[in-house]
């Protein structure tokens, strides 16, 4: 289960992304809260990207205890905050933005009833005028300053910044399924409606601008819900409302309410008994989690679907009250501990130190990956020391690259992380000593972003090979937010193996004056393709007898052989530990498997240093002979004479280019040919070569001795590329997610013997090939709201020194450059690297990136319906879209920097046009037909790659052409200047919003009655159905109208006989009303006087008009008949 879950900033403890909990610590609470008693119970939680809250009270579990168990507590991203004096004890918090949140409860200990404010910095105590609760409340939804719901025992509440107003009473809401309301539970909304939950079932909504002030029942919870305990409430972006609870026979449930359709679903019902409390829905992929008594915890599959998994009860964990999810998908639970226990921070252990040859004891060092500390919440590491302890037996490396802590954090505030440094650093540590390495924390992480350490270069071996050491590294220090006894990493030491065997590179050729330079290698296998890397191995080699090792990298370059008498030797090599197999051997001048090696009194000493390829290299040829003390002395001295050259290919063992020796100007090959040296004083020549490939050779030289004796010498030199140089590169535009192209080049540099760089056609021909990793930085855009993307793909094999890529995705927008890095990091052991960028002048991100412009995918819409819980939207009407721009991935994500705001430079969203299309085919534009208006999406409504046309000016509507037009279902399709769609194929996959457009209008009916009484008015609003005929909207309960009369509202009258005048026809308690399963009655006053007045509704809304009118007589006690025609059925 891919879950971030983050209990610690609200009380409870951390729980792994695998959903298993750490052991917590039940001292004190270790900078989560920031306050010394742990003993809290949180109830509620919610946040915005920014600010996270949580709320309750304090739980005290010991005896004495310093705290009020009936006062409130809330904790502002983790840590305490202080509330105003008399705070009872808090149930539930909404967060509007992270300058506006309102936090609610109860009235315990003859307290008021908790309503308090917060305003980005302090909590202050709520206004209380008007009517404003008495008795305890449960939910809340605050939408700023000046609108705030709230709902509990007494009902539901609206304060607008200045005073309550009691809304819906408690009284007012009917038995549900058995049941009669206690009390609101909970509440949820979303930008244009908000709902109440009744601990019976009985769920309310209305829009969530005021007016109205009227609240609407849906329809009641299936039956199987009857007589259950109904406790959360939540809702999903597509305006979905999610309840939970528990069933009448104890088992857990989440049910789904679709407003739209107005039908009820069980997304699941447990099959075993869960109190389940409170339930959200992740933003990032959909899924559902719910919790509840004794750890309940139980999670949906992406988008509501199955299955479901549940997560055993965390360690200590007794109840879970309250969860919130963040929009990047982070979970916040709330709740309490049987003991009061909190914890900081999750462990990752290093790795690397399972198997640590005991044969490295005193030599190779084991490098270590990790370890990693995870914070649950900002602040969970606290400051002072951390100290890493080496288990007894080994020790620490104090004498090779220091080790460091990366810091992972906020991106884009510094002072937000770990000692105020910048996400990405890598801190020095404070001291390395053989059996400690210390860090130390000055500044503790803040804002929104947990940190996570890294330790790096981390490197140890045993201090002796026997007896064989086993033992965890361990954490000591001042640092709060660590578990006593934690593993940081275990190390066993092993018994050494040995390898398959010993390979001895070497020339075939020696001298008896001086060592001669072989390479040792120790195989894996039979073949040698694989080297023995355990390190720890001891290698004595014959002649000589001297003692070599070889560490992790398994091979020794340096080792030597010497024989001081001229003859042939064979090369032999023990090891310690034993090799399986025999050593064997490679002349790497004539490429045969001979361990043979003739010693000569006479000879050259050559000596080429590795370098780059195509760049010169002064290569040494000392012509010596063994003198008479049996050192070697100049066998020439201050001559010019010619000496045959040739090269050896030794890995690869084959190759198409020469070696150029620049001071001749002249071409040294794979057969011998004279070359003239100059040997000075000290027998030495020095001459200047070029080689314009990559790969491993061996130079040899042949002469004859002043005595007559054959001399011969060689040296083994490595040429490096200098580059890697990309091609064939992806033109822009390419789409977020799609797979793009890159060819790589391994090149030469330039020189003597290469006026430009070029492919080096050998480079990843070698025995075991080299190769390049590819990696990608974003560029653009840039700002606080731009994010790094993921990147994936891999090269292919080289061939001819190039390489391409098919398979390389990055998910986001913008624009970005690619680099290659040598991935071997040292070419054939040599210390020379490679890298090469995409990037202007060789420098990636230099400005814009010349790899993109990257461009989503795909769009989604989806849609609001206009008539908020009808099912529909009204011609003419207009409703809320939202346009996502997606990458292609197979799951696909938000391109977040398809953005248009200021958080982004530049902006990458692009102006966007809706169109309408039939639902069936996709195919058919303005179906109906109609006609789609305000269709313009500005690059700048788009925030993290998501538009929101919520308000009068921004939000489309569909008009039919003609009134009298059958329902129609649209899909509205998004496109934008670089043609991207949310149309897919096949059309099937296209997730576009399909609202259906329904030709509506109001109708007034005929009334009659006494001029000395009231007379009701009934309007009815209709649409225009598929059988062609007008009928009520039976399911319309939002459309509002003003029963005031014109100009003042929307009712207007005519006078149509008299003496009925104007001024006797007036509106009893005129107002705002809304319309209840499509019918609205309302009453004229007693007119006092006879006759008729023609009514109709003018001037809102407007997408109703014209409305039918309808005739109000006074004095006549018998309307006329509305039928047409009338006869008799015989």
């Amino acid at each position: 289960m891919n879950q971030k879950i983050n209990f610690g900033l609200l009380g409870l403890l951390l729980l792994s992304a695998a959903g298993v909990a750490q052991a917590a610590t039940c001292t004190v609470n270790t900078g989560l809260m920031n306050t010394p008693d742990p003993n809290i119970k949180l109830k509620g939680a919610a946040g915005v990207p920014g600010l996270v809250i949580g709320v309750g009270n304090p739980n005290c579990q010991v005896n004495p205890c310093a705290l009020n168990n009936n006062a409130g507590v809330a904790y502002v991203n983790g840590v305490a905050a202080t509330l105003p004096a008399n705070t009872s004890q808090l149930n539930a918090v909404s967060v509007a933005s992270t300058n506006y949140a309102v936090a609610v409860g109860e009235n315990k200990n003859g307290m008021p009833v908790a309503l308090v404010q917060f305003n980005g910095a302090t909590w202050s105590a709520m206004p209380t005028a008007g009517a404003a609760p008495t008795q305890d409340v449960y939910g809340v939804k605050t939408y700023g300053l000046n609108q705030t719901y709230a709902a509990g025992k007494e009902g539901i509440f609206f304060f607008d910044g200045a005073s309550w107003t009691l809304q819906l009473p408690i009284a007012n809401v009917p038995n549900v399924g058995g049941q009669n309301a206690g009390k609101f539970v909970g509440m949820w909304g979303n930008a244009t409606t908000v709902f109440a939950l009744a601990d019976n079932g009985a769920l309310y909504s209305k829009a969530a601008a005021t007016p109205p002030t009227v609240w609407a029942q849906t329809p009641n919870p299936p039956a199987a819900l009857n007589n259950a305990n109904f406790s959360g409430i939540t809702g999903d972006a597509a305006g979905n409302v999610y309840i939970t609870g528990q069933t009448n026979a104890g088992f857990g449930f989440v049910y789904q309410y679709n407003p739209t359709t107005q039908v009820w679903t069980n997304t699941i019902t447990t099959a075993g008994q869960f109190d389940l409390l409170a339930v959200a829905v992740n933003p990032v992929n959909g899924a559902i989690t719910a919790v509840g008594d004794n750890g309940a915890q139980i999670t949906s599959g992406p988008n509501g679907a199955g299955p479901w998994t549940q997560i055993p009860p965390a360690n200590n964990v007794k109840n879970i009250n309250g969860v919130y999810i963040a929009p990047n998908g982070t979970t916040y639970m709330a709740g309490t501990t049987s003991a009061g226990c909190t914890m900081g921070v999750t462990v990752t252990p290093a790795s690397g130190g399972g198997a640590i040859p005991s044969g490295s004891a005193g030599g190779t060092w084991t490098a270590l990956t990790g370890p990693t500390v995870t914070e649950g919440a900002v602040g969970g590491v606290g400051t002072g020391t951390i100290i890493l302890n080496v288990p007894t037996g080994f020790e620490f490396d104090t004498t090779g690259t220091a080790p460091t802590v990366l810091v992972t954090g906020d991106t884009a505030t510094a002072t937000n992380n770990i000692n105020h440094v910048a996400s990405g650093t890598a801190l020095a540590v404070t001291s390395v000593t053989t059996t400690q390495i210390t860090f130390t924390v000055t500044f503790i992480s803040a804002g929104a972003t947990p940190n996570i350490l890294t330790w790096q270069n981390i490197r140890v071996r045993p201090t002796a090979a026997t007896p064989l050491a086993t033992g965890n590294i361990t954490e000591t220090g001042t640092a709060t937010g660590f578990v006593a006894g934690t593993s940081f990493g275990t190390l066993t030491e092993v018994t050494a193996t040995g390898p398959d065997h010993i390979e001895i590179d070497h020339t075939g050729s020696a001298l008896t004056c001086s060592p001669q330079t072989v390479t040792i290698k120790a195989c894996a296998n039979a073949a040698c393709t694989t080297l023995y890397t355990a390190g720890g191995l001891n290698v004595t080699l014959t002649p000589g007898g001297s003692t070599f090792a070889i560490g992790v990298s398994g091979s020794n370059t340096a080792a030597t052989v010497q024989q001081t008498t001229a003859g042939t030797a064979t090369l032999t090599a023990a090891a310690t530990p034993a090799a399986a197999a025999a050593t064997t051997c490679l002349n790497t001048v004539t490429g045969g498997a001979s361990c043979a090696m003739t010693f000569s009194n006479a000879g050259f000493l050559i000596t080429v240093p590795n370098h780059t390829s195509c760049t010169n290299a002064a290569a040494s040829i000392e012509a010596v002979q063994t003198g008479g003390t049996g050192r070697c002395v100049p066998a020439y001295q201050n001559v010019t004479r010619p000496v045959n050259l040739n090269i050896a290919y030794t890995n690869p063992t084959t190759g198409t280019k020469t070696l150029t020796d620049v001071t001749n100007n002249s071409a040294i090959t794979t057969v011998a040919s004279a070359h003239n040296l100059t040997f000075d004083a000290t027998g030495k020549a020095t001459i200047t070569l070029s080689y314009p490939d990559a790969g491993q050779l061996t130079l040899t030289a042949n002469d004859t001795a002043p005595t007559g004796a054959a001399m011969t010498g060689s040296g083994i030199f490595i040429a490096a590329p200098a580059s890697f140089a990309f091609s064939a590169v992806t033109a822009a535009p390419i789409k977020a997610g799609n797979p793009f192209s890159a060819t790589v080049t391994a090149q030469t540099g330039t020189g003597a013997a290469c006026a430009a760089a070029a492919a080096a056609p050998n480079f990843g021909k070698e025995t075991a090939p080299e190769g390049a990793t590819l990696s990608f930085s974003k560029c653009q855009p840039t700002g606080t709201g731009a994010v790094p993307g993921t990147f994936s793909g891999a090269l292919g094999a080289f061939t001819n020194g190039a390489a391409t890529a098919t398979n390389l995705l990055w998910s986001e927008v913008g624009n970005g450059d690619l680099t290659a890095r040598l991935t071997s990091g040292s070419y054939l052991a040599s210390g020379l690297t490679a890298t090469g960028n995409t990037g202007t002048g060789g420098t990636a991100c230099t400005g814009a990136g010349n790899v993109g412009r990257f461009i989503p995918d795909h769009f989604d819409t989806a849609i609001v319906n206009g008539c908020l819980g009808c099912g529909f939207t009204y011609s003419g009407q207009p409703f809320t879209v939202s346009v996502t721009a997606k990458n292609g991935l197979a799951a696909p994500t938000t391109t977040v920097n398809y953005d248009g705001s200021a958080s982004t430079a530049p902006n990458f969203a692009k102006a966007t046009t809706l169109s309408a299309w039939d639902a069936a085919t996709g195919a058919i534009a303005n179906p109906g037909p109609g006609t789609l208006s305000n269709t313009a999406v500005a690059l700048t409504a788009f925030a993290a790659g998501v538009a929101t046309l919520n308000t009068p000016a921004t939000m489309p509507s569909y008009a039919f052409t003609a009134v009298q037009t059958a329902p129609t279902v649209i899909r509205v399709r998004a496109i934008d200047a670089d043609n991207v769609s949310s149309l897919r194929t096949p059309l099937a996959s296209s997730i576009e919003g399909q609202p259906e457009i329904r030709s509506g209008r109001i109708k007034l009916a005929n009334a009659h009655g006494s001029e000395l009484l009231a007379l009701p008015i009934t309007a009815t609003v209709q649409f225009y159905n598929a059988s062609n005929t007008w009928v009520t909207s039976t399911t319309d309960s939002a459309t509002q109208f003003n029963t005031n009369l014109s100009p003042t509202g929307n009712v207007q009258a005519v006078i149509a006989k008299g003496p009925l005048a104007l001024a006797n026809v007036n509106v009893l308690t005129p107002g705002v009303v809304t319309f209840a399963t499509g019918v609205r009655t309302f009453n004229l006053a007693a007119s006092r006087v006879a006759g008729s007045a023609d009514l109709t509704i003018v001037t809102a809304p407007s997408y109703l008009l014209p409305s039918i009118a309808g005739r109000a007589t006074f004095g006549v006690y018998k309307g006329n008949n509305e039928f047409i025609y009338l006869r008799e059925a015989y």
